[in-house]
């Protein structure tokens, strides 16, 4: 877990219960943030690390979608191949599911945190954020 030691900021407990909404209620979690929260920067951070986490989960589950409809056109291997991927999105929520309780955690902390992989996965589409109003 990359946290900055110097990152600790004095947060009030309405604002620890929004980002904790941002990372229980995924998607949702981030609007009600962005709502409630537009002007408190550290809401706004944890609700990007959701949406983050959503979109990377979203992105590998249209992926696996679109992997597996081309393998079953494979007579007699197809299947056990997606299977198999299957496997590894199934630990790729499990690996979303554990960075989202580091999330909860930092909130809890009053810290910021980087998400391993992840927010090195979005920093490319940067602009969508942005626009969202979910600054860095």
């Amino acid at each position: 877990m990359a946290e900055n030691t110097d990152s600790s900021v004095k947060t009030g407990s309405l604002e620890k219960i929004l980002c904790i909404i941002a990372y229980v209620f995924s998607l949702p979690g981030v609007i009600v943030v962005r709502i409630a929260g537009r002007k408190r920067h550290f809401c706004l951070h944890h609700a990007r690390r959701s949406a983050e986490l959503f979109l990377f989960m979203a992105f590998l589950i249209v992926l696996w979608y679109i992997v597996t409809y081309v393998l079953m056109l494979i007579p007699y291997g197809g299947f056990p191949l997606a299977m198999a991927l299957f496997g590894l999105v199934t630990a790729a929520a499990v690996f979303v599911i554990v960075l989202s309780i580091m999330g909860i955690i930092s909130v809890l902390r009053g810290k910021t945190i980087v998400l391993p992989f992840i927010t090195s996965f979005f920093y490319k589409i940067e602009i969508v954020f942005k626009l969202a109003g979910l600054p860095e």
